[in-house]
């Protein structure tokens, strides 16, 4: 099989698009002999800080001399982009290896009309087969999962795992999750397996009650992750936000308590020089990302309403109350009047994109509703066009601040690169 015909077994129109529920993935392993049964799974859940969190944890594991495989979504550069070993990029050959095994195992699927039209699984769930396949030929000692957006019915649901963790939870993919606090966090903590510890991240005071009472109804062992004074940042360029404190106090308690389980007859062994390694050397780009200085050029994924609190935050205690022109673009499912009605008051001007996802947000949809802050509104047709006013608000001496979408950031990367 070749790279191409590999990628597009996994993502193509008929895999591009969103099922609930667990049938196919769970169908799909089992026609795998169950390759998650052997894997010892720390699943990330939340609505916010999942990718970075699961990040850390895993670069702790590894900085401690431990196997991981690490699955992160969404993949902004491609399907290989869900996958890590330790912490690295997979080669095309471990990802087509393990879709030629998934792809044989699909065989009576693909050979029937009824059941592909029940059980033929989504991109996302075969990309979570693909990364299970992937692990357990790599016999990695830990799986780390990031959920997608949600959790009793995420794809990432499956087997038994040995840690849950929880980051920020917010209103978020209200349609699918509930349209409450205490709603979407019980949907989050019900990926937890019977009987498995959770560690839930700094949280509102409403999604910590509601998890204590949750997991004491279930039977659940909770571990509350607080922030210390001495948190360190990862490193001078990438995730270097204020709200990184948040993710770096989770994945420290979620190893904290790893370190209390016994594998194989023996316990975790995790120093102190491991645990600030790991998380010195965690980098997850477009999480407040400073690419360029004099003047500022920064990306940021800020694609809630909770993700821009948090980087309004961070904007000003990093750059006080300068102003910049924001590039942005935003899907349509999302709360984005509340999102803009933060960030308008760090806005010289707003450049709009229209994302490159099925949900996206026409710019000149986005364009006309941030009229209403009487600040210069534009429309970028391509992405190419956004890096040129880039280019020419920099030589001009203007900061820039590229958010909205996570889609639009590669995007934008590319098209700079296509432009030098």
């Amino acid at each position: 099989m070749r790279f191409t015909d590999a990628v597009r077994f996994i993502r193509n129109e008929e895999t591009n698009k969103s099922k609930p529920g667990l049938d196919r993935v769970n169908y799909c392993l089992g026609l795998l002999k169950h390759p998650e049964a052997s894997q010892r799974i720390i699943h990330v859940v939340g609505t916010n800080g999942k990718g970075s969190t699961a990040t850390m944890i895993t670069n702790i594991l590894v900085a401690a001399g431990y196997h991981v495989g690490t699955m992160i979504s969404p993949a902004l550069h491609g399907v290989t982009d869900y996958y890590r070993i330790d912490g690295k990029p997979i080669t095309t050959a471990q990802f087509v290896n393990s879709v030629e095994t998934l792809k044989s195992a699909l065989r009576p699927v693909e050979m029937s009309t009824e059941a592909k039209k029940d059980l033929d699984p989504t991109e996302f769930e075969r990309a979570v087969c693909v990364g299970l396949i992937l692990f357990k030929m790599e016999n990695c000692d830990f799986t780390v999962l990031e959920a997608g957006m949600g959790g009793v019915n995420d794809a990432t649901n499956v087997g038994q795992g040995c840690l849950t963790v929880v980051t920020k939870i917010a209103l978020d993919h209200m349609q699918y999750l509930g349209n409450t606090l205490e709603a979407i966090t019980q949907e989050k903590l019900g990926i937890a397996s019977p009987g498995e510890k959770i560690v839930m991240g700094v949280n509102s005071p409403i999604v910590t009650d509601t998890a204590m009472q949750w997991c004491k109804m279930n039977r659940h062992e909770l571990h509350l992750a607080s922030i210390a004074d001495d948190s360190f940042f990862p490193n001078e360029r990438a995730m270097i936000a204020d709200y990184q404190k948040v993710n770096i106090a989770t994945a420290q308690k979620a190893v904290e308590v790893l370190c209390g389980f016994s594998f194989d007859g023996a316990s975790l062994a995790i120093d102190d020089f491991a645990m600030e390694a790991g998380i010195r050397s965690a980098n997850l780009p477009y999480r407040f990302d400073v690419r360029k200085k004099d003047p500022y050029l920064i990306f940021d994924g800020g694609h809630n309403p909770d993700c821009i609190d948090a980087l309004c935050k961070s904007l000003k205690q990093f750059s006080g109350d300068m102003k910049y022109y924001i590039v942005t673009g935003v899907l349509a499912d999302k709360d984005y009047p509340a999102m803009y009605e933060m960030l308008q008051q760090y806005a010289l001007g707003f450049i709009c994109v229209t994302p490159p996802n099925n949900r996206a947000l026409p710019a000149k949809d986005l364009c006309d509703a941030l009229r209403k802050f009487e600040k210069p509104v534009e429309v970028a047709e391509t992405m190419v066009d956004a890096v040129e006013r880039i280019k020419e608000l920099r030589k001009k001496g203007c900061p820039v601040l590229v958010t909205g979408s996570l889609y639009m950031m590669p995007a934008i990367v590319a098209a700079w690169n296509k432009t030098r």
